[in-house]
């Protein structure tokens, strides 16, 4: 929401906001496909209203809405994902706690739990082994597209296709650094060759002066949950050093919880 939004605009905001998750529930709660009249009746909703909140919703991919001239609406399995990132990340986060630990105290380095979301990957957990100094500073909640951090092309990589293929359609490929890809097809070769290594590196892709890298935590599928990285000052670390020294005690590790969870699935 904009910060210089005036006060009848955030009302106006959240109003919508709160019918459309009123429809939501109500057709949550029904178990079937709902008319709009009835639609209309249970939400307390004037017509035009559920018309237009029922069409965003479908716009956005939410709640389906059959052929006319019946045009019931129905929630997709999309609506599923609001919650699928938030729990998985819950669960992530008990199991990885005490590796992050352990991976702090050995390198001295700072240990970055994350899960996919859109094309994005999300911070659920973090542990700081001394402060970073860093540009972009990171914390849980952050968020970073996942062609540019190691954290997630370690979890792009073992996608199965077609949803590796749809997160990267989501990518804007912006440049943050000479070094960050630049496109879909730059995008596809390094994630051969993560696939290749076990591991995924960011050399100062989002940021000059910072390395790190990122291996996947997967789930019962063999498809993955979630990603750990370290991230190092170039001028601390080499790549030579964090591809050969620490990335093969970070795959180690994921692969520990990996095997530890006892159902992470997200779908």
């Amino acid at each position: 929401m904009n910060q210089y939004q005036n006060g009848s605009d955030k009302d106006q905001t959240r109003g919508t906001l709160a019918r459309g998750l009123r429809l939501m529930a109500v057709l949550a709660s029904a178990e079937r496909a709902v008319g709009l009249s009835e639609l209309t009746a249970l939400t307390g909703f004037s017509k035009p209203t559920v018309h237009r909140l029922a069409r965003a919703l479908v716009d956005l991919g939410y709640v389906e809405q059959s052929d006319p001239p019946s045009s019931r609406y129905s929630l997709r399995p999309r609506v599923l994902e609001l919650g699928y990132t938030y729990l998985a990340g819950l669960q992530i986060r008990e199991l990885a706690r005490r590796a992050m630990r352990t991976l702090a105290d050995q390198f001295g380095e700072n240990v970055t739990l994350s899960v996919l979301d859109g094309s994005d990957v999300v911070y659920v957990e973090r542990h700081e082994a001394r402060p970073t100094g860093l540009v972009f500073k990171t914390s849980v909640g952050s968020r970073m597209p996942v062609y540019c951090s190691s954290l997630g092309k370690a979890i792009l990589a073992w996608l199965p296709e077609p949803q590796r293929s749809a997160v990267i359609e989501g990518c804007r490929f912006e440049r943050y650094t000479e070094f960050t890809i630049a496109g879909r097809l730059q995008l596809e070769e390094e994630l051969k060759k993560v696939r290749q290594k076990g591991f995924a590196i960011n050399d100062q892709e989002m940021e000059v002066g910072v390395r790190s890298v990122g291996a996947p935590i997967f789930g019962d599928r063999g498809v993955p949950i979630g990603a750990l990285n370290i991230s190092v000052p170039s001028v601390r670390l080499s790549r030579r050093i964090l591809e050969e020294e620490i990335a093969p005690v970070l795959v180690k590790c994921a692969l520990e919880i990996s095997l530890s969870r006892p159902n992470l699935d997200l779908d």
